[in-house]
Formats: C-alpha cells, sequence, structure tokens
C-alpha cells in the first residue's frame, strides 16, 4: 500500500515524497521499538526486522 502507484487513497499525501524516505521511516520505528520494548527485544524480533527492512528496500529500489 506504501509503495502502491495508486495513490488515490492517501489523498495526494505522499506525492514527491522520495520512495527511499519510507526505509528510513521504518527504520526508525523499528529503533524505537527496540529502545521501549528493551530488554524484551529477541533476537527473532531482530531477525524479523532486519528481514522487513531488507524487503521494504528491496520494494524501494525495484520500484
Amino acid at each position: 500500500m506504501i509503495l502502491s502507484p495508486n495513490r488515490a487513497h492517501f489523498r495526494g499525501s505522499c506525492a514527491g515524497a522520495p520512495r527511499e524516505l519510507f526505509v528510513a521511516f521504518f527504520n526508525i520505528i523499528a529503533q524505537t521499538l527496540r529502545e521501549i520494548v528493551g530488554a524484551d527485544w529477541s533476537d527473532e524480533i531482530e531477525a524479523a526486522w532486519r528481514k522487513l527492512l531488507g524487503d521494504i528496500e528491496s520494494l524501494v529500489a525495484a520500484q
């Protein structure tokens, strides 16, 4: 949905935003969650986020 070429559902709010900005945005979300969760942040959670971030980067690069 975020990288959708049809952005009508965003009412133009993403128009002109560089796609790379979404990579940075999700990196910040991961970092923030890591800080909030603290010691409960597991290797499994880290691996899942790394995979998600890699998938997002791949999608952005392919656009």
